[in-house]
């Protein structure tokens, strides 16, 4: 009988391995698909794992960004500094970020809903 007894605890132990050995196997082939996912923006064939860009690739990738892009960027930027102004209750701050987000893009409907909050905020 004391086999018996065994039994239970043994039967989870490997179960516990074979879940943690299927956990790692997953997460290996998640992880290899996700680096080798060329849609979502890895690096380039001829890029190397581990090595800084050239100045040449960088200048290369600044420019494939528009300028329409790198003022949605920067919109975004003044949004998030101004979340951040939110959340530390600076609203005279925060309002002053927004509005210049507001002002690179105005079509930007979460800067909007922030400039809404902070003036809701700061209304007498």
């Amino acid at each position: 009988m004391p086999s018996l007894e065994r039994a239970p605890g043994s039967c989870v132990k490997i179960a516990v391995m074979a879940a943690a050995i299927a956990c790692g196997v997953t997460y290996g082939v998640m992880e290899y698909a996700h680096r080798s996912d060329k849609a979502a923006g890895a690096a380039p064939e001829n890029a190397v794992l581990g090595r800084a860009p050239t100045p040449a690739e960088i200048a290369a990738a600044e420019k494939a960004v528009t300028p329409e892009e790198k003022r949605k960027i920067k919109a975004n930027e003044h949004y998030l500094a101004g979340v951040k102004y939110l959340q530390d209750s600076h609203y005279e701050l925060a309002r002053e970020e927004f509005k210049k987000g507001k002002k690179l893009d105005p079509a930007n409907g979460d800067i909007k809903s922030g400039l809404e909050r902070v003036e809701k905020i700061l209304a007498p």
